[in-house]
């Protein structure tokens, strides 16, 4: 993750991601004799169509809806589905795992094979390509040696024939089903990307095994799908998907003459102005938002300037200020998630701010330096930034500048310049807990704080492989209370809710996820008006 997730995060998690952008889709469509076209506006086009190298949401989206992994979601229970594989088993333990993979073929009439996997994940892992999600395989023996240029070979999978493809993890997990439903593991082709070279992504190389097509791409405008003539899946109801690159909401907002927008967060001007209509829906989201901070860098090198920005958090004010639809939250594993606590955390609370503030040396902010609050620009994002600074000023008397940036640019100096503190998201790539948890360990590549606590790692390491759900929960709530209240590398601030305008034609299956597969999208006629 996605954090990151997928269709429409308004404030953004790397992906993913975690991934971090303000994304804002809305959609029309329009019943011709030929069929069904959905037209939606996104706030900025795909960084990255590669699934070895994509974080963030709006790439996720159109990643599932071209392409599929050996697994995919059940919309209604979230648990991992065959999708590319038709069955899989279990052996030495747990610690062998046998993919069976359908008889499926890539859009230029090419047969997928469990080669296109292991070509993909060598590429995931190889310190060559420096993806963000390599971490995500590090449960297969060899992993992290080979992504950490240990060794010069993954050994972690291999196969038995073009349709058997084996997994070899160092230890039995209990999630890897889930795993394999996420766009990074995502087959890819050898093939392709030595001929095409940087230009695999484009339309005229770019080759799917998902249900969909990637027909058209006019950069900074337009990308336009169409149903995969070799999808193995059932056939979708939508002839065509056509995404235009909208990057002011306010815009975006004003195209509810279209038929569907759908948003994380839906920004609060929405919120007020619709929330009473009866198209107006929302659903639980597995996604959280959080400010993080850089512990290496001063002043947050001392844990007391930490938490004192920590117990300077009023989240009422922050949820307030974004219509109030969202979820205060000082814990972060979400609610409806295995291991969620929110008892977990530092409450707000400006004696105790002030205390921590002064043990660290600066009372009443007296002497404290400048320091600036990064974020990625929206106008909700915005909101979220100045209510932080309002209340760091009121309650600690210390000055906090807002550096707002386009998404890319901020995604980069994030992950590159690792400022001091910066407002992110994370929205659950497979819905178990390790997903969050894992995301702060030593070697995840999207944990930007610098914190690295090796009973933190131990703790999650124990987690994953622990199937006693209760203690599962001890472990992961004794994990938060470290990363949260001991060495506070990060403060939540709200669970995000899904919410949206829909007119009643157009069927569409929500789940925590945010993961909506275009093939799964029906029309009931007799609710149109004519």
């Amino acid at each position: 993750m996605f954090f990151c997730r997928f269709f429409a995060r308004l404030f953004g998690s790397l992906l993913l991601t975690s991934v971090l952008s303000m994304i804002f889709f809305s959609c029309s469509f329009h019943y011709e004799k030929e069929g069904e076209v959905l037209r939606f506006a996104i706030s900025t086009e795909p960084p990255t169509l590669d699934p070895n190298l994509a974080t963030d949401s709006v790439s996720h989206f159109l990643l599932t809806n071209l392409q599929c992994g050996l697994t995919r979601f059940d919309t209604d229970t979230l648990k991992p589905i065959p999708c590319l594989a038709e069955s899989w088993r279990y052996e030495d333990g747990g610690t062998k795992v046998v993919f069976r993979l359908k008889s499926a073929f890539w859009s230029d009439g090419k047969p997928l094979t469990a080669y296109d996997f292991i070509y993909s994940w060598r590429r995931l892992l190889s310190p060559e390509l420096g993806s963000e999600y390599a971490y995500f395989l590090y449960d297969l023996v060899g992993a992290y040696e080979f992504n950490t240029g240990k060794i010069n070979y993954f050994p972690g999978v291999t196969a038995e024939g073009d349709r058997t493809l084996i997994v070899y993890l160092k230890k039995p997990i209990v999630y890897l089903p889930s795993i394999v439903s996420f766009m990074v593991t995502f087959p890819v082709r050898q093939d392709v990307i030595e001929r095409c070279g940087e230009r695999w992504v484009e339309p005229e190389c770019y080759p799917e095994v998902g249900p969909f097509v990637l027909k058209e791409w006019k950069h900074e405008y337009k990308v336009v799908l169409e149903p995969n003539p070799y999808w193995v899946g059932k056939k979708p109801k939508v002839k065509r998907v056509e995404l235009y690159v909208v990057s002011d909401p306010s815009t975006a907002m004003n195209l509810y003459v279209f038929d569907f927008i759908y948003s994380v967060g839906l920004f609060s001007l929405a919120i007020y102005k619709f929330r009473n209509s009866p198209d107006f829906i929302t659903s639980p989201a597995l996604r959280g938002f959080y400010v993080g901070f850089n512990i290496n860098k001063k002043p947050f090198n001392d844990v007391h300037v930490r938490r004192a920005f920590a117990y300077a958090v009023d989240r009422n004010a922050v949820v307030k200020a974004l219509g109030g639809i969202q979820i205060p939250a000082t814990s972060w594993i979400p609610p409806g998630m295995l291991g969620h606590n929110p008892s977990v955390g530092l409450p707000f609370d400006p004696k105790r701010a002030k205390e921590e503030l002064a043990l660290a040396g600066y009372p009443d902010g007296r002497g404290f330096p400048a320091v600036k609050l990064y974020f990625n620009h929206s106008p909700e994002n915005r909101k979220i930034s100045e209510v932080l600074q309002d209340t760091w000023r009121k309650v600690l008397g210390v000055n906090v500048v807002l550096e707002s940036m386009e998404w890319k640019t901020f995604l980069y100096t994030v992950v590159n310049e690792k400022p001091s503190l910066f407002r992110l998201g994370w929205g659950a790539d497979f819905p178990d807990p390790h997903n969050f948890m894992d995301l702060f360990t030593s070697n995840s590549g999207n944990n930007h704080t610098g914190f690295a606590d090796e009973e933190y790692d131990r703790i999650i390491s124990i987690a994953s492989q622990t199937h006693d759900e209760t203690k599962r929960q001890e472990l992961y709530t004794r994990a938060q209370k470290i990363l949260l209240e001991e060495k506070v590398a990060i403060v939540p601030l709200f669970w995000g809710v899904n919410v949206g305008l829909r007119k009643p034609y157009i069927k569409i299956k929500h789940n925590p996820l945010d993961v909506i597969y275009f093939d799964e999208i029906d029309f009931d006629f007799s609710k149109m008006k004519r």
